[in-house]
Order: C-alpha cells, then structure tokens, then sequence
C-alpha cells in the first residue's frame, strides 16, 4: 500500500497564459504544527509584498488553536521568503480557529474572524516591518451559537462587512479603532 502525504505549504503559480509556456510552480514556506499547520485561508498583501494570512490550527500548545503569520519576500531573487508568526490563538477569549480571509485596514492593522470574535492585530509602534509582538484585540464579540463565516471585507469610512453562520450579512460599524 502507497501512503501518500500532502505537507501544509504556500505556493504561488507565477505568470500563465495559455499559449506560453507551463507556469513555474514554487513553494514559500513548508508549514509545521508549530507554526500553523492548516494554512486553509487567503492571503492578504501588505506593503512591500509582504503575504500575511492564517492558519485554523497549529501554533502554540497546549491548544494548538491557530495562527496568524506574515511571509516577507527575499531580499534577492531566488532567495528564501522569511515566516514570522505574528499571533498564536489560545482558544480563550481570543476565540481560535480562525476562518476566512485577514484584510488589512489603515496603520497596517489586520482584521480576522476567528470562531465567535472579530479580531484585529496591530504591528508594534504601527510599522510591520519593525521587530517585536503585534497586538491582538478583540473588536466584537458576537457571543454563544453566532459564528463567522469567512474573512470580512473592509468599506468606505472603515466599515466590516461579513457573513454569520444565521444566514445575514452584517456590518461593524465600529470597526476603524
């Protein structure tokens, strides 16, 4: 019997069109439990290119309940994209598990759903590219029973739009901090 194993990966499919060539299919970053191992969402690109997405799982233990991670471009090409784990999830109040899309909203803020919570997590001193944590807040808390479905789109004046598991499009209109 044949086992085969699909790894957790991030891979881009570089300029395709149908009477070229086949597309060059490279891989950004093998993923690992400790670092976010279902990266099963869509990326956001920041400034500089930098691809910031989620993981529903993975991260720090005991929970393992998901990350949030960045993924700087190499500073040459063919060089190596550099993975940083921007927040891992405690399965507390931060909710875990986050679903859908991150956007990206003014000072570099990301916004994400993760179970129950709208969770924002702002870059130290406002600048991505500076070292040190970001900071996860909870934006709204939609409580027992109402979970999100998918990432949430940033509108005219700061407004988040996004999709509950009771079959209704909300806005946040508290959303620009």
């Amino acid at each position: 019997m044949t086992t085969i194993r699909v790894l957790p990966a991030l891979l881009v499919l570089a300029g395709y069109a149908a009477a070229e060539a086949p597309p060059t299919l490279t891989t950004l970053h093998n993923f690992n439990l400790q670092d976010g191992s279902a990266p099963s969402v869509g990326l956001a690109i920041g400034a500089d290119y930098v691809l910031y997405g989620a993981s529903s799982s993975g991260g720090d233990p005991p929970c393992r309940c998901g990350t949030v991670f960045s993924l700087a471009p190499p500073a040459s090409a063919g060089g190596a994209w550099t993975e940083k784990v921007l927040y891992s999830f405690t399965g507390g109040s931060d909710g875990g598990y986050p679903t859908g899309n991150l956007a990206i909203g003014a000072n570099h803020v990301l916004y994400g759903v993760a179970s129950t919570t709208v969770f924002s997590l702002t870059p130290p001193a406002g600048d991505p590219s500076r070292p040190g944590a970001w900071t996860e807040s909870i934006v709204y808390n939609f409580g027992p029973g109402v979970y999100l479905s998918g990432g949430g789109a940033i509108g005219e004046g700061g407004v988040l739009y996004g999709a509950t598991s009771l079959e209704e499009v909300r806005s946040l209109e508290r959303f620009s901090h």
